[in-house]
């Protein structure tokens, strides 16, 4: 950690300091850094924007296979969702179904799969997420 004399010096000359606490990356300058550049990033790319976006079509799809029993209930704020699964389905197949068809979800608990892409997929990716999913919980 980088301090000035003004804060250095007291601190060396008793002498029985020692400093115990460090850095790695929570709170370190250059953390803090990376952290403002990312938010002029998304600002400039309209990431806010792109995540209400995504958050719809992600809702209504999850909404629409609720609605068609194929799942129990979708959930979810923003660009995270969650799709609540029957008794009789099984996260983790679904989620290692996906995985053969070239998408990703997680399985949380016994009977979640989660959605939370980045806020740079695009519509197409978002398409085949939301359809392999869709397949996945099919059982297809």
């Amino acid at each position: 950690m980088f301090v000035g004399d003004a804060v250095r010096k007291p601190l060396e000359a008793d002498p029985d300091f020692f400093l115990r606490h460090g850095y790695t990356y929570s709170g370190h300058a250059s953390a803090c850094v990376a952290a403002l550049v990312n938010l002029e990033i998304i600002e400039r790319e309209g990431l806010r924007d792109r995540a209400t976006v995504i958050g719809k079509r992600i809702g209504d799809a999850l909404k629409a296979l609720a609605q068609d029993g194929v799942i129990d209930h979708a959930r979810g704020d923003g660009a995270v969702w969650a799709a609540g699964l029957h008794a009789s389905q099984n996260n983790v197949k679904i989620r290692d179904r996906m995985l053969e068809l070239g998408a990703i979800t997680r399985a949380i608990n016994a009977d979640t799969n989660t959605f939370c892409p980045p806020l740079v997929i695009t519509d197409s990716q978002l398409d085949k997420l939301l359809d392999t999913f869709a397949k996945a919980a099919s059982g297809k």
